[in-house]
């Protein structure tokens, strides 16, 4: 069978799986800071065409953040788990 060539076909390979201190679950960020999404393959889903987007801070929701950016045209916001997030 021939192999699937779609988008999520080299997904394991595009995600780093590191083993992540408990520091990096307990960071702490600003509301209006700004930060930069790393996705995390170890520690929940979190879709890969944002890997690498800049955003914004928003709010803080339960153990995670709201975060907003601009994809095209739109404004997203998505919350996102700190282990995911690194400062600028």
């Amino acid at each position: 069978m021939k192999r699937s060539h779609g988008f999520y076909s080299k997904r394991s390979r595009k995600i780093t799986k590191k083993r992540r201190g408990i520091t990096t679950m307990l960071r702490t960020f600003e509301i209006g800071s700004g930060v930069r999404l790393r996705v995390d393959g170890s520690k929940g889903a979190l879709p890969l065409r944002f890997n690498g987007r800049t955003a914004k801070v928003i709010a803080r929701q339960g153990k995670g953040y709201i975060i907003e950016f601009r994809d095209l045209n739109a404004v997203k916001r998505l919350v996102v788990a700190p282990i995911h997030l690194e400062t600028i």
